[in-house]
């Protein structure tokens, strides 16, 4: 069993940083707060024990963390990575799935209008420490996840202009543009959490997944808030990312993937009578997402929805907005990392 305690002490993955207002006033609950502090190692520790748990089972979509910054293609990119590498852990690595199994843990989808809402469900923690906390405490909780969720999304923010070097020093002919379009830090609507252009972070992992052949997972959505989705039959088009196309693979080559094979799973809203495989043969995946993220205001231009600064930048994003015809019928909803057991067990 992996094991994830260290010497420095069970709550080092939780603790927050000192750069939000709500991370130093967690840091001084701990101090000033011990049987507050003794709860919250509790709930460390059964959450190290539910990371070890998913590791073992290859329950990777236990790490589909909510961190607000409408970035979850950059959380799946990191948990994909992560899980490459799941036997040779570094402890940093371990604390950053710790953070994103508690982050997963409050990811809640409200049904509104037909289509799922991502929202943070603090009762969840509660529910998982068998509700050792209390009324006022659980407000101390929101202000942690919060805090979390922060700092998380600073780290995607680093994270990204990390993988867009990689592509810069592969000479990916778009590299330069990508590097000058997630260079400008942009604030959400949910106030002090950041990201960056998601339409370029969103092209920076394809390609970066491209340069190293990795599996990606096209589907329909079938359920719909606990619910199966009236009519909606199973779509999932596998498919190995290569630089310039996507080779498709064949049932026989699925049936034969390992299963704790790490997935990139892109989840879509499909019209009755689209085929998925059939429109990734015509335009291929790329032009596909593209064509999506640009016709989708956030991630277009960012939570502020204003244009980005840049020479050609929103030109650039507008071309790829007119291939409407790519998606017609099409609605990418989440994307996240799974494992192939985990989707051979969805039906």
């Amino acid at each position: 069993m992996l094991s994830l305690t260290t010497p420095s002490g069970v709550l080092r993955p939780l603790v927050p940083t000192e750069n939000s207002r709500e991370g130093r006033n967690i840091l001084y609950l701990l101090k000033t707060n011990e049987t507050f502090m003794q709860k919250v190692e509790e709930l460390a520790r059964k959450l190290i024990q539910d990371v070890e748990s998913s590791l073992q089972t290859q329950h990777y979509r236990a790490f589909d963390a909510l961190i607000r910054n409408d970035g979850c293609q950059i959380t799946a990119w990191k948990v994909m990575q992560l899980m490459e590498k799941k036997e040779n852990l570094s402890e940093e690595e371990k604390d950053q799935l710790v953070r994103f199994r508690l982050l997963a843990l409050v990811n809640y989808n409200a049904v509104r209008e037909g289509k799922e809402i991502p929202q943070t469900m603090i009762s969840r923690v509660n529910d998982f420490a068998t509700g050792v906390f209390s009324e006022k405490e659980m407000s101390s909780i929101k202000k942690w996840v919060t805090a979390l969720q922060i700092d998380e999304s600073k780290s995607a923010v680093a994270f990204i202009r990390q993988e867009v070097e990689t592509l810069s020093n592969a000479s990916v002919e778009r590299a330069p543009l990508l590097i000058r379009a997630l260079q400008e830090e942009r604030m959400t609507t949910i106030r002090p959490i950041v990201s960056v252009s998601l339409f370029y972070n969103l092209e920076t992992i394809l390609r970066a997944a491209s340069l190293s052949q990795k599996i990606v997972v096209l589907c329909n959505k079938l359920f719909l808030g606990g619910n199966r989705i009236v009519g909606a039959e199973k779509q999932e088009c596998y498919m190995k990312l290569q630089i310039g196309e996507e080779e498709i693979l064949s049932q026989d080559n699925v049936n034969s993937l390992e299963g704790d094979l790490p997935l990139l799973v892109i989840e879509a809203y499909v019209q009755t009578g689209i085929s998925l495989e059939n429109r990734v043969r015509e335009y291929g995946l790329m032009a596909i997402m593209q064509a999506e993220a640009a016709n989708i205001p956030q991630f277009a231009s960012g939570s502020l929805q204003g244009p980005l600064q840049g020479e050609g930048l929103q030109e650039d994003i507008d071309s790829h907005g007119t291939k409407k015809f790519a998606i017609e019928g099409i609605e990418v909803d989440h994307i996240f990392c799974a494992s192939m057991q985990e989707l051979r067990g969805v039906s």
